[in-house]
């Protein structure tokens, strides 16, 4: 067994605030700065169109050299990223890939915060 992050999510559970730190840190993955931006128009949490392309651009960033790749099935999300993967199991599908996303862009922008210091 891989050793990782691995969480039962349940967006219907979290709060407003919640939501919206989880599409935040979303969206500073992908370059959008918070002073612009009204946090409330961030609907990576259920619409597919927003989504998908963090999705892209987290397959097309290398880490430590390597791509990262996704297993999405059924209220079921998977991605293999060296050194550590992620997943989530959800209520539906795109709540475990969001979710999964999430947790990537968390993980990623809290290293290349540390990677940037050491520099």
């Amino acid at each position: 067994m891989t050793t990782g992050i691995d969480v039962k999510c349940n967006y219907y559970e979290m709060t407003t605030e919640e939501t919206t730190k989880r599409n935040e840190e979303i969206a500073k993955f992908i370059g959008i700065l918070p002073d612009w931006y009204l946090s409330d128009l961030l609907d990576y949490h259920y619409n597919w169109q927003s989504l998908m392309p963090v999705v892209d651009k987290i397959v097309l960033t290398p880490v430590n050299g390597f791509n990262s790749e996704f297993c999405i099935k059924y209220k079921r999300c998977d991605l293999i990223v060296y050194p550590t993967p992620f997943g989530c199991d959800a209520n539906s599908t795109i709540e475990a890939v969001w979710n999964t996303v999430y947790e990537f862009c968390k993980w990623y922008n809290e290293n290349k915060k540390t990677d940037e210091n050491k520099n």
